[in-house]
């Protein structure tokens, strides 16, 4: 990938494409808008949290939230704009060691 060249939300679709089996299953909604702004959404349901991953093109934006099912209450919430695509990756990488730490037997 040209760091240069890659639009956040492109970034962030290759990256769950390459990780998806990690969450145990597809996403539950997988959604790329134009309107009102380049958006991609992805929710994504374990047996412990309900995942949304949102990313922005406009300011390189990326916002990744858990919420625990059992008590409805955020686990885990990052947000706001990312330092290109190491800055995108390192956020990915960051949460999905927070979710193995967090729900290690989800896929089993």
């Amino acid at each position: 990938m040209n760091e240069d060249t890659a639009q956040p939300r492109d970034h962030v679709a290759a990256w769950i494409a390459n990780h998806q089996d990690v969450f145990g299953s597809a996403p539950i909604k997988f959604e790329r808008r134009e309107e009102p702004a380049r958006t991609l959404v992805a929710w994504f349901e374990t047996p412990k949290y309900l995942i949304d991953i949102s990313a922005w093109d406009h300011a390189c934006c990326l916002d990744i939230l858990a919420l625990n099912k059992a008590t409805g209450g955020t686990d885990y919430i990052v947000c706001g704009d990312c330092d290109g695509a190491v800055g995108l990756t390192h956020r990915l990488d960051t949460f999905l060691h927070w979710l193995n730490v967090n729900e290690p037997n989800r896929n089993a």
